[in-house]
């Protein structure tokens, strides 16, 4: 069968290829189906709902298939109402994150059927049954319930409800994506573009954060073992040029032996003479000084914390509990092993209050000492947790067309400037002061961290930062006056930032220490890093992840 599979839009501030709708690609295309794949999350190019429909007429095929996340819900929605006015029979399914607590909402817009959690054991199942459904002449959701983790209208009107959800146990049997089945060429331009694809080795989550939809997963722990997490590292460096991963588990430091036996195999191999990659993992996990000592030589070049709060009454509020002692031992030993980290803040709770946030921001002021790069995010209630479904203003708040419009402007990439219309979307109905407070903290903390790659801030840095801010600035006055107007003038500024920040700061930031005054003076780990990295002129990067955050491009410039 032929299968069409889109990725819309989710004006993320950086390019970030699926992961997950690359792995079911990779499974059908396997599987001997003809696959092709849009994913519309270039920074260079972004196509119209126009354009994808004119690329699905001339592909004409048998399934269309939707990866749907929250921020990307809108665009899909509006894109499947035109595929069923131009294509009533276009048999069009859906899967992606968002689906864990909204698949509902997903069937009331066009969408046949919803792969409700994990694809990879029920997607070959499925679209042999809508070969069959087709070649038999029946309705095709006719014997669709013998197939586990499907949501669709039954012959009554009402949905089928999935009873049981199909889980993949052996990680080590996902696939190495084959991202030649993707619209690659829209990612890369001049080879220095940081990180386009993530690679994800662990599933499921034994915590309980109240805002985390990982309360959906199964509660075990699963991983990947060592050598499938080197071999997909080396298929990307070896098969697409990249010289820096970003490994997304929420939590990669928690089997030592596992973290120990993937470090060795990058010493060994060499690989970590042409590779940087970033983790993230719990403040919890096993992180004494030699295990760092070896992440360190096996390339790590950043691992991020999740610490969101650090006050004891908050941290109780979230279920995320860790001793301030604790924290403060874990990141001296990073900033010891000379290893850069982030960590992560959440404000915009319910219980938040003045208090709350002035206790936190002092709290988090303390860590400045360890890193600048302090990600401060407003909650962004998710479909199926307390904060959304609890909550009637935030209830499809992301399918809101005038947050869509910032999310897509010009200041939205500058110092990420779309949190602040979260906090004025003010979901649990905050006293005006305390809303400020929000914005007066993200911003705080946003101010910190801008420039933070540029400790040595010659004239020409100066000059790019200060040109930058003036750019974001002014993208947020024409917005207010016009949105679509901001978007005519702007739309193609995000990409020439994006270009002219990796093109000169991309592989040194990234892979070879950050940038010490002019484009043409880095700092490495060591000469033969240096010689090493630059003496591969093929390297190319390919991808980050959203949890990460912003762009190469916003993280140079913030």
């Amino acid at each position: 069968m032929k299968i069409f599979l889109v990725r819309q839009t989710s004006h993320y501030t950086h390019p970030l290829m699926g992961y997950g709708v690359g792995i079911i690609a990779t499974i059908l295309h396997d599987a001997g189906h003809e696959v092709k794949v849009v994913d519309n999350n270039s920074v260079y190019r972004r196509y119209s709902d126009d354009q994808l429909l004119s690329q699905i007429r001339d592909f004409n095929p048998d399934v269309l298939g939707h990866g749907i996340t929250m921020p990307s819900a809108i665009h899909h929605y509006r894109l499947s109402a035109m595929i069923r006015e131009e294509f009533p029979d276009l048999p069009q399914i859906a899967g992606g994150l968002h689906l864990k607590g909204a698949y509902e909402e997903v069937l009331r817009h066009d969408i046949d059927i919803a792969c409700v959690r994990e694809g990879e054991n029920l997607i070959l199942p499925l679209v042999e049954h809508i070969a069959s459904a087709k070649q038999r002449g029946v309705p095709l959701t006719q014997g669709l319930e013998a197939i586990d983790g499907l949501a669709y209208f039954g012959s009554d009107g009402k949905i089928v409800h999935p009873q049981k959800f199909p889980i993949l146990d052996d990680l080590d049997d996902v696939p190495i994506v084959n991202y030649d089945l993707f619209n690659f060429e829209d990612f890369k331009k001049h080879g220095n573009e940081p990180a386009i694809f993530p690679l994800v080795s662990q599933r499921g989550c034994p915590y309980k954060c109240t805002f985390c939809s990982d309360a959906f997963q199964r509660g075990d722990k699963r991983m990947a073992t060592a050598q499938w997490m080197f071999d997909n590292v080396k298929d990307m460096h070896e098969r697409y040029g990249a010289f820096y991963v970003a490994i997304t588990d929420n939590n990669f430091a928690l089997k030592k032996k596992r973290v120990v036996e993937f470090c060795n195999l990058m010493i060994s191999s060499g690989l970590n003479k042409k590779m940087r990659f970033s983790i993230q993992t719990k403040i919890e996990s096993p992180m004494d000084d030699d295990t760092l000592a070896l992440l360190k030589k096996a390339g790590l070049k950043l691992v991020g914390f999740g610490l969101e709060r650090l006050d004891d009454y908050s941290q109780g509020m979230i279920q995320k509990k860790c001793s301030f002692d604790r924290i403060e031992k874990v990141l001296t030993s990073v900033k010891n092993a000379d290893i850069e980290m982030s960590i992560n803040m959440l404000i915009g709770f319910p219980f938040d209050s003045m208090e709350t946030l002035r206790e936190e921001k002092r709290l988090f002021d303390l860590m400045q000492q360890y890193t600048k790069q302090i990600n401060c995010s407003i909650l962004q209630p998710i479909p199926g947790t307390a904060y959304y479904d609890d909550y009637p203003r935030a209830i499809e708040w992301y399918l809101n067309p005038k947050y869509d419009q910032v999310y897509r402007a010009h200041f939205a990439v500058v110092k990420e400037g779309y949190m602040e219309a979260l906090a004025d979307l003010n979901f649990f109905e905050h006293d005006d002061s305390v809303v400020e407070e929000f914005k007066s903290v993200y911003g705080h903390f946003n101010d910190v961290a801008y420039g933070r790659y540029f400790p040595n801030k010659t004239l020409f840095v100066r000059l790019a930062l200060g040109i930058d801010k003036f750019f974001g600035n002014l993208s947020r006055q024409i917005f207010r006056i016009s949105p679509d107007l901001e978007f005519a003038i702007f739309r193609r500024l995000r990409a020439v930032r994006y270009y002219v920040a990796t093109k000169l700061y991309g592989r040194r930031v990234l892979v070879l220490g950050r940038v010490n005054s002019d484009p043409d003076r880095i700092t490495s780990d060591s000469q033969s890093d240096k010689d090493q990295i630059m003496g591969t002129e093929n390297n190319v990067l390919v991808n980050s992840q959203p949890n990460m955050a912003d762009s190469f491009a916003s993280k140079a410039m913030h």
